[in-house]
């Protein structure tokens, strides 16, 4: 509720824009803490293809 009172009066496009950043910001985040971890399993190839060709069809869905 803050939030949208907050930035009730931005224009659309930046607040697209932040919206876009955030979202990959927290993407990232996840990924990255997620990788670290997958590394360090040894049979963890299948795995990280896995994790790729989620974001790839996540994308791809959307």
């Amino acid at each position: 509720m803050l939030g949208a009172l907050v930035f009730a009066g931005v224009a659309a496009p930046l607040l697209v824009a932040g919206l876009a950043f955030g979202a990959a910001a927290l993407l990232f985040t996840a990924v990255a803490e997620l990788l670290v971890e997958a590394y360090q399993i040894k049979e963890s190839t299948g795995t990280i293809a896995m994790a790729a060709g989620g974001f790839l069809l996540f994308r791809w869905a959307s």
